[in-house]
């Protein structure tokens, strides 16, 4: 059965006349629906309703309303709303198919300039509503799919468990360790592993399997930080098989050592048009066999395991949880590559932050990883004005998880960019 909850947020309008300038941080800017976003029907008015609190703030002169709008039925509109607070400021649309209306909103001083917020960034609005998210469908899957991923796992097993453990330091709650393991693929798996103190005693742990997201650090990467945990084992692993604990020289060489024909890590299309050549091959094996790794830890209690990962990440742990059979529960945040082919095959609003669909890719994409998971996930947050991780790409691979489940959606959230107050909708399984 489903269910869902809305936590609406409340504005107050507060205008008039003033020989006073407005200032941008400290007033709010956001819009909602005439009903539950992502319960439209086909055809159905969708109205945007802009939200101006200017708390306790007057108007100097009216503000201006800049938006655009795009959605999976391929149409494209835009306006401008002269907004002087005697009446709500409204779009309204809709659209013809299910999938996803995109809305986004500028808000502008009457000379053209825009407000900025506490954050320093412009106020805008970007988010939107969908027809039937339930019923999107999927790029079909390659034939061999299963086939593909038990001939890596074979390629695994080929090469032995060797394991290099550097510790780096203890404190009062863990022990820190540098892990590099024996993996194939390119580089080998390494990691940062934190074992809680009381494991000398004997006592077992839970493990919280972390995974970043894109990008690879620089030095930053080799700077290990922080005292560990005391409550469960934790191992991060790194996605690229950075060594740690190197100088700077060997951090910034090895940004420029990723890149594929000039193109940034995971990006460039020849590559990708071998499921064995992509970068993800190299990320998906390094995964696995940290996985072995930690499952072989004498502190772990055997059968809790946490995989949790933020937009690269997140797509990381949807491999993780469909890949191992033993991980417990998966934590994914607005996460990464689902439904590569959307807009080539179906014409869905596509990534401005993602590989272009080839077949290969659709070994690695959450919407095929999605059919193969057995333990509870939540999709702790899934934007709908992300367009790093379109929402549409979301709703498929939701639509295609068969175990329990859980995704929250935030209106007016962008990839890394929440903004207060919003309306968040929780949907579960």
């Amino acid at each position: 059965m489903k269910k869902y909850w809305r936590i609406s947020f409340c504005a107050v309008l507060l205008l008039a006349v003033s020989l006073f300038a407005l200032d941008g941080k400290n007033f709010a800017f956001n819009a909602t629906t005439n009903k539950h976003p992502l319960q439209y029907e086909i055809d159905e008015p969708m109205v945007f309703t802009f939200i101006v609190d200017l708390k306790g703030q007057e108007l100097e002169a009216p503000l201006t309303i800049e938006w655009s709008r795009a959605g999976d039925d391929g149409l494209e509109e835009s306006g401008k709303i002269l907004y002087d607070g005697s009446s709500p400021a409204t779009v309204t649309t809709k659209l013809n198919c299910n999938g996803f209306v995109h809305l986004y909103a500028q808000l502008k001083q009457a000379d053209g300039t825009t407000l900025k917020n506490k954050e320093g960034m412009d106020w805008f609005f970007n988010g939107g509503a969908a027809v039937h998210p339930e019923l999107l469908t999927s790029t079909p899957e390659p034939e061999d799919f299963d086939e593909f991923w038990a001939k890596q796992k074979a390629r695994l097993e080929k090469v032995p468990m060797v394991v290099d453990l550097t510790e780096v330091r203890k404190s009062e709650y863990a022990t820190i360790y540098v892990v590099r393991i024996l993996c194939a693929g390119p580089r080998p798996a390494t990691g940062v592993l934190t074992i809680p103190v009381g494991a000398e005693e004997g006592k077992k742990y839970p493990i919280r399997f972390d995974l970043h997201g894109y990008g690879y650090g620089g030095p930053s990467f080799g700077k290990i930080n922080g005292k560990g945990t005391d409550e469960y084992i934790n191992f991060i692993l790194n996605a690229h098989g950075v060594e740690y604990l190197r100088d700077d020289t060997y951090y910034e060489a090895f940004g420029a050592s990723i890149k594929q024909n000039g193109n940034k890590y995971a990006f460039d299309k020849t590559t990708n048009s071998d499921p064995e050549t992509c970068y993800f091959n190299g990320m998906a094996l390094r995964l696995m066999r940290a996985l072995q790794y930690v499952k072989t830890l004498d502190a772990w209690n055997g059968k809790d395991l946490h995989a949790i990962g933020e937009s690269q990440g997140g797509l990381q742990t949807i491999w993780a949880t469909a890949l191992d059979p033993d991980v417990t529960q998966a934590t994914a945040i607005v996460p990464w590559c689902c439904d590569i082919g959307g807009h080539e095959n179906y014409n869905r609003l596509n990534s401005h932050f993602r590989p272009e669909h080839t077949r290969a890719l659709d070994y690695y994409d959450c919407i095929n990883m999605a059919k193969r998971i057995h333990c509870p996930i939540e999709i702790v947050r899934a934007g709908l004005g992300d367009y790093a991780c379109p929402p549409s790409g979301i709703a498929v691979m939701y639509n295609n998880l068969k175990c329990k489940k859980s995704i929250v959606w935030y209106q007016g959230s962008e990839h890394s960019y929440v903004p207060e107050n919003c309306e968040i909708f929780r949907f579960e399984e």
